[in-house]
């Protein structure tokens, strides 16, 4: 049997190898019914295009890069799943992997697929990337920042708009009758960090609260959620608290266990993240990966997408809040 490729479908069609080439690539020049019966017979023939051929042909690998700090939250979870579905309807597969929130390495899985021509990147950085790594790397290929805005970065992002999300938070937290409400962050130097404390602070003084340095936390790790000190002279410092990642709240509501303090009943908790048993800020992943799939394409495509998208959370009450008054005041 010969083998199959455009010269084989050109000869059993009866059509140029160029009006071939055109159908299969999406390309004009070839007229709709013949544009047609070509791609219902590589169809019936289950003909797949060598991937080399294409990127040769076409200049396109087809392929999108997506690199992100962890894997191993729910957030993270829903932006895979979201570009996996959004890129497979414009004919786009994505690679995944992780940079495990180390900058050498997240440099070196760029390089290592820049070496495979893939066609863009969407990535979520690690957290201590300054973005002019990625400057250089945004004049290369097209490439669209996500969650984490690195303080150097010019090119294009789409994220949330975390100080909306504070301020949604603590307003919730104050209409059920919470005053003294903390806030536990990521680390300091990253830019979500600094913007959840804006919101936080234009709120407290909207709802004419104080702010009290000492129930706003700055974290490494999880596991520095539980050194924070939530009692003094047997008085709750805090009522409730916003955490910025699902994590931190379940390592929050491991302290409180551990400190014999109920929650809901005499602490609240709400985090960004979309867990299922928080009380949460949904961050809407489906939303970004759409903007951020469109937005890479029209990239690829030689378009002007806008440059900053900022996406508003919505708050999703659910087992971790209620109404203040029944705990230790």
């Amino acid at each position: 049997m010969d083998k199959i490729n455009i010269n084989y479908i050109a000869k059993a069609l009866g059509v140029a190898k160029s009006s071939v080439s055109k159908a299969l690539n999406g390309k004009s020049g070839v007229s709709e019914s013949t544009r047609r019966k070509i791609q219902e017979f590589v169809k019936r023939i289950n003909y797949q295009p060598s991937p080399h051929a294409q990127l040769l042909t076409t200049g396109k690998s087809r392929y999108i890069a997506l690199i992100l700090p962890h894997i191993n939250n729910p957030f993270a979870a829903e932006i895979i799943k979201g570009l996996l579905v959004s890129l497979s309807s414009y004919d786009y597969r994505v690679v995944v992997d992780t940079s495990r929130n180390d900058p050498k390495l997240e440099r070196e899985t760029i390089e290592d697929l820049l070496r495979r021509a893939v066609d863009g990147f969407i990535i979520v950085p690690s957290y201590k990337e300054n973005g002019v790594y990625l400057n250089k790397i945004a004049k290369q290929v097209p490439l669209v920042i996500l969650d984490q805005l690195p303080p150097k970065f010019k090119g294009h992002y789409v994220g949330t708009d975390f100080s909306h999300g504070s301020k949604l938070a603590i307003k919730s937290l104050y209409e059920l009758g919470h005053r003294k409400i903390g806030l536990i962050l990521g680390p300091e130097y990253i830019t979500s960090s600094a913007e959840r404390l804006e919101g936080y602070r234009e709120i407290l003084r909207e709802l004419g609260l104080p702010f009290d340095p000492k129930i706003v936390f700055h974290t490494e790790s999880n596991s520095d959620v539980g050194k924070i000190n939530l009692v003094k002279n047997k008085h709750l410092l805090m009522t409730s608290c916003v955490c910025a990642t699902a994590q931190i709240a379940g390592a929050m509501l491991d302290l409180l266990n551990t400190k014999g303090i109920k929650a809901p009943e005499e602490f609240s908790i709400i985090d960004f993240g979309n867990d299922t048993y928080f009380s949460t800020l949904d961050q809407k992943p489906n939303e970004i990966t759409d903007i951020a799939t469109k937005t890479l394409l029209q990239l690829i495509n030689g378009e002007s997408p806008p440059l900053r998208t900022l996406i508003k959370p919505s708050l999703v009450p659910r087992y971790t809040t209620q109404p203040h008054g029944t705990g230790v005041n």
